[in-house]
């Protein structure tokens, strides 16, 4: 489930406690934030990879659309980073604080780092930038990481401004290390 050292193994998670002389702002697990223009969504718990213990699908005929965007598109559309009920064995999920799960707003961009295969993916929507990065290392090797990279705003073409949606403004690749 969650891998830190500095709390308790169990989700959600309160941010670790802040020093006052430090420039770095503390998140939870899970978090929203906002940086300029684009909010991004995080939470550590491998909630993809519980999702797809749980669903039972088929892909319809011309559905594009891959197992990974789909079960990310959930999060999305059910506006909660842990949409499960009751969670999965062994996971160590307090659902008294079930709130903090909550998507207040919509993610421009969902991280999702877990044990499924690295992807970066728009939604089924196409609203909103859904990543795995995977994992920086995998035993003795190293692993993935991702790069973001967030174009501006309003851009230029053949002389005309124009607002362009967050998810047609970033770029996701996955590093190898």
């Amino acid at each position: 489930m969650c891998t830190d050292v500095h709390h308790h193994n169990v989700f959600p998670q309160p941010p670790a406690p802040a020093k006052s002389t430090t420039n770095i702002e503390y998140l939870p697990n899970p978090a929203s934030f906002k940086i300029n223009d684009i909010n991004f969504g995080i939470v550590n718990s491998d909630i993809l990879m519980h999702m797809s213990k749980q669903e039972i699908s088929r892909r319809a005929p011309g559905d594009k659309l891959n197992r990974l965007a789909r079960l990310s598109s959930h999060l999305i559309s059910q506006r909660s980073f842990y949409p499960l009920y009751p969670p999965v064995k062994g996971a160590n999920v307090d659902h008294s604080h079930y709130m903090a799960f909550r998507m207040i707003k919509r993610p421009d961009v969902l991280i999702t780092p877990g044990d499924l295969r690295y992807f970066a993916q728009t939604s089924a929507d196409k609203k909103s930038v859904c990543v795995n990065p995977g994992h920086l290392s995998k035993g003795t090797s190293g692993g993935t990481y991702a790069m973001l990279t967030i174009h501006n705003l309003k851009e230029k073409m053949s002389g005309n401004a124009f607002d362009r949606k967050p998810a047609e403004r970033i770029r996701v690749d996955i590093v190898r290390i």
